[in-house]
């Protein structure tokens, strides 16, 4: 092949290839009505297992590239002492450290927030709703 076709075919190849995974994403996004419909990306790790019995109206998006999630829930006044009971207070310093969290809005917004194992939360107890990070510690 003579060196300009075969630089055109290159090019041609790459152009392609950058094309077809450009429009190729691994992000995934599930809703589900409740904490029960939820089960099997519970179970995949992509949903915190500590949400409440009650947690309704969650939505989660997660990037198999990147192995990163986000979601938000709502939950039952019922089920707060118990599910509060379950999650460790983080400091603000800890918060912090992940540019994920839009922290200033969620403590704007009377937020507090927690983690449990792999993930972090923030929670607004007054609204019952909250809000989850994947979070792998670095």
């Amino acid at each position: 092949m003579k060196p300009i076709l075969q630089s055109s075919v290159t090019i041609l190849g790459a152009a392609i290839l950058g094309i077809l995974t450009a429009g190729c994403s691994e992000t995934i996004t599930g809703h589900y009505a409740t904490r029960t419909a939820a089960t099997a990306d519970i179970q995949k790790g992509w949903v915190p297992a500590v949400l409440p019995a009650s947690a309704t109206y969650i939505r989660e998006t997660h990037n198999l590239d990147l192995n990163t999630g986000t979601g938000t829930f709502d939950f039952a006044a019922a089920d707060a002492a118990i599910f509060k009971d379950r999650l460790t207070p983080l400091s603000a310093a800890q918060v912090a450290q992940d540019p994920l969290i839009p922290r200033e809005r969620l403590r704007s917004e009377g937020y507090a927030f927690y983690q449990y194992n792999d993930f972090y939360l923030a929670v607004n107890w007054q609204r019952r709703e909250g809000e989850f990070w994947l979070h792998y510690p670095d």
